[in-house]
């Protein structure tokens, strides 16, 4: 044998062990909206996931299971937050259906009727799918061309509705919380500059903005202190007008 020919029967043989073939990534579409393969694993995960739910709501009667909150610390502590390997789909659509939703307030049931979050509608729940499914970006009209304008149409609407005057505008919020503290901006900025001739968005609270009070019952949602707080008021400009029995105010 040559010296060639040993060389290349050394060359041939491995190493030490074959190292294993590394696995074969998922297709990266499979995971997003827009073809087939997306459009398939989307109707897989919105089935799976509407018969995770519908599975909580047959395990438990009332308003609420009754798990005491040390005992779903313990539990929901033992949860994987980042584990070392990914999990399936399956397989975390079935630990949040045995330790979440099983343990969630069930807001359709008439025992929880004294909360403020209400039951939501079926058509509601339709209609879910298809903001997340497009999730349009309401920041301008480039980032969501109709809904903008379906926006604007809604607002215009609602305006009619309730015989505002020419010119009147409104915008979608989160909830009444934000409510709350958007209305109270507008009416700070508006008095400002009313009464202060202050641009409050260019130049800040004018001196004079220590003396503004808002009043309100002293049944008012806590959102009024909140919202003062935010808007450099402080708490203290809050000013509680007592109510009646009937929780009414003598104006």
């Amino acid at each position: 044998m040559t010296g060639n020919e040993l060389a290349g029967q050394y060359r041939s043989e491995p190493d030490g062990p074959t190292p294993p073939e590394e696995p074969t990534p998922p297709d990266a579409s499979s995971a997003f909206l827009g073809d087939s393969a997306g459009n398939a694993t989307y109707e897989h995960a919105i089935d799976r996931a509407r018969e995770c739910l519908l599975e909580s709501f047959a395990t438990v009667e009332g308003p609420y299971a009754g798990t005491d909150h040390e005992t779903l610390r313990e539990r929901i502590d033992d949860l994987a937050v980042f584990p070392d390997e990914g999990e399936s789909l399956e397989a975390v659509l079935e630990t949040v259906g045995d330790e979440v939703l099983t343990d969630s307030v069930r807001v359709h049931d008439p025992g929880c009727v004294a909360h403020l979050h209400c039951p939501p509608a079926i058509p509601a729940l339709a209609a879910e799918l298809l903001v997340s499914g497009t999730n349009q970006s309401m920041d301008s009209f480039d980032q969501a061309p109709a809904a903008s304008v379906l926006e604007e149409r809604v607002v215009d609407a609602c305006c009619d509705l309730f015989d505002y005057p020419t010119g009147a505008d409104g915008v979608f919020t989160g909830g009444g919380t934000e409510s709350n503290v958007l209305g109270l901006l507008l009416a700070r900025d508006w008095y400002c500059e009313t009464r202060f001739d202050r641009d409050v968005q260019t130049a800040g609270l004018p001196p004079e903005a220590t003396d503004l009070r808002l009043l309100c019952s002293d049944a008012a949602h806590f959102t009024a202190k909140q919202a003062a707080h935010h808007l450099g008021l402080g708490e203290d400009a809050v000013v509680s007008v007592p109510t009646d029995g009937d929780r009414r105010i003598d104006l």
